[in-house]
C-alpha cells in the first residue's frame, strides 16, 4: 500500500533525510569519542604527576629511613658503651664507698692487708692487728657500721713477727648501699 500526503508542504510532518539522520549520529558518536579520549588522556596525566611526587616521596623517605637506621646503630653502640661506663663506675663508687666505710672503722693498731667485694657485694678483708683486744674493737666497730650486715670473724691466727705477736685476721661482711 502506498502512502500519499496531500496536505500542503507547510504542513505536512517533517521528515529528517536517513543521510542526515546517519550523520547526525555518526558526529554525536566521535564527539563523544573524543571527549571520553581527551578526558582519558587529562586523567592519564594526573595519575602520572602522582606517580612522581609518589616517586619523590619514597626517595625522600629511603634516605630518611637510612639516616634513621644509621642513627638507631649510632645509639646502640652509644647505649652500650653507657652500659659499660655506668657499670664500671657502680662498682668503683660501691667499692670506693665499701673503702671509705672501713677506713673509718680501722683503729691506730690494726693494719688492712686484703680487699675483695664481689658482685653479691660480699665483702672479704684481711689484715692484722697487734692484739686480739684491737682485733675485738675494730670488729664491735664493724658490727655497729650500718653500712655493713651479716659481720663475722672467719679466722683469726697468732703469729709472731719479728719477736712480737701479731693476730692475722679475715672478716666478711655484706655491703649494703645507704
Amino acid at each position: 500500500m502506498i502512502k500519499i500526503n496531500l496536505l500542503p508542504p507547510e504542513k505536512r510532518r517533517k521528515q529528517i533525510p536517513l543521510k542526515r539522520f546517519i550523520t547526525i549520529v555518526m558526529s554525536s558518536f566521535v564527539i563523544a569519542w573524543v571527549g571520553i579520549y581527551f578526558f582519558m588522556l587529562f586523567q592519564a596525566a594526573i595519575l602520572q604527576d602522582t606517580i612522581l611526587s609518589a616517586k619523590e616521596s619514597y626517595q625522600l623517605m629511603t634516605k630518611s629511613i637510612e639516616k634513621k637506621e644509621i642513627t638507631e646503630k649510632k645509639q646502640q653502640v652509644i647505649n652500650k658503651k653507657n652500659a659499660v661506663v655506668t657499670g664500671i663506675s657502680k662498682n668503683i663508687n660501691a667499692e670506693y664507698a665499701v673503702l671509705s666505710n672501713i677506713s673509718e672503722l680501722v683503729t691506730a693498731n690494726v693494719w688492712l692487708t686484703e680487699f675483695h667485694m664481689d658482685e653479691k657485694k660480699v665483702v672479704r678483708i684481711k689484715g692484722n692487728a697487734s692484739s686480739y683486744p684491737q682485733l675485738a674493737t675494730f670488729l664491735n666497730r664493724f658490727e655497729n657500721n650500718k653500712a655493713f650486715t651479716e659481720v663475722s670473724l672467719t679466722s683469726a691466727n697468732v703469729t709472731k713477727v719479728s719477736n712480737q705477736e701479731i693476730t692475722q685476721f679475715e672478716v666478711t661482711a655484706k655491703f649494703k648501699e645507704l
